[in-house]
């Protein structure tokens, strides 16, 4: 396993290490994970290339509507 080093202010060390023990972690092991979770946040290859390419009736405040009010199973079209 390869190791990095980084430099950070003061205020920002009192921080991670506070953040670490409150969850009971190495700073090490609590980095790795704020960089995982940074990594996996991403949005995954190609998803710019299919920008647009969705068709729906609905504008898209509807959309996002039915996404966090959980209607998953709306009315589609038929796929042709």
């Amino acid at each position: 396993m390869s190791q990095i080093a980084i430099y950070i202010e003061p205020s920002l060390e009192k921080k991670l290490e506070r953040a670490a023990k409150i969850e009971g972690k190495s700073r090490s092991a609590w980095v790795k994970e704020a960089i995982l979770e940074k990594i996996n946040a991403r949005l995954p290859e190609g998803w710019f290339k299919i920008w647009g390419s969705w068709e729906d009736t609905r504008s898209t405040e509807e959309i996002l509507s039915d996404i966090k009010n959980g209607y998953a199973e709306t009315e589609r079209e038929s796929i042709k």
